[in-house]
């Protein structure tokens, strides 16, 4: 799990963020199911990766998800 948000944010990095996005939706699905303050942490850390890409639709739609999870605490 880890791997995967690591590689998420790579590709937001690697200006890839359509790529980005598809890994971060299954990483967001992963998620919902586990425990680790970890993981969570490191999924909720995506926001700041996905800056440059933000005027994007899908990615400001992907920036929305992950606040409203940080909110609720996931």
């Amino acid at each position: 799990m880890l791997n995967e948000v690591g590689l998420c944010s790579a590709l937001f990095l690697a200006d890839e963020p359509e790529q980005a996005i598809a890994i971060g939706n299954r990483v967001l699905e992963k998620s919902q199911v586990m425990s680790s303050k970890r993981v969570i942490d490191r999924v909720n850390n995506l926001h700041r990766d996905l800056a440059r890409h933000r005027e994007l639709p899908e990615v400001a739609a992907f920036d929305r998800v992950l606040s409203a999870r940080a909110a609720a605490g996931a």
